[in-house]
């Protein structure tokens, strides 16, 4: 689908409160709970001293790197 389309058929919502959500997506708090969730186990699961690479993409590093609650931002 281009972008073009998918525009047309999800256009943006703005102001849309952290626990909302659209297009039976998920909101922005629970996009940030899953983020957390990975985090925490990653942390809980790797050992001191041993390395873990984790590839994912802006939303999810934006959603960690802003900590504390979502709605504060």
């Amino acid at each position: 689908m281009s972008m073009k389309a998918a525009r047309e058929i999800y256009p943006p919502v703005e102001n849309l409160p952290v626990h909302a959500s659209v297009y039976q997506q998920e909101s922005l708090l629970e996009f940030r709970c899953r983020a957390d969730y990975v985090l925490s186990k990653l942390l809980s699961e790797t050992a001191p001293g041993q390395t873990v690479a984790v590839v994912t993409h802006g939303g999810m590093i934006n959603q960690l790197y802003r900590g504390g609650s979502p709605s504060s931002h």
